[in-house]
């Protein structure tokens, strides 16, 4: 287990797929930082969209605003499934 910046421990190995068959792939300490560095970016862009889409007054606006923050946390929980967290 590594623990990231953002307070996340992560497993070194990944689960994937090819041709239908599971297998493990080491994943280096680099490429961790760069998925926290994303999981934190998603995080932020997340509670942002969320909390303007909250004190909009326009209905289609904060709508849209409340779709992105949803988007952006989708991303960040596939991440966080990706590295184990």
């Amino acid at each position: 287990r590594v623990c990231l910046s953002n307070g996340i421990k992560a497993e070194i190995k990944v689960n994937n797929q090819v041709g239908g068959k599971f297998f493990m792939t080491d994943i280096t300490l680099k490429e961790l930082q760069l998925i926290s560095d994303i999981l934190n970016a998603e995080g932020l862009a997340c509670k942002k969209a969320r909390a303007y889409s909250k004190t909009l007054t326009d209905v289609d606006l904060s709508g849209t605003l409340a779709r992105i923050a949803d988007e952006h946390e989708q991303r960040y929980n596939a991440l966080l499934a990706l590295i184990g967290g």
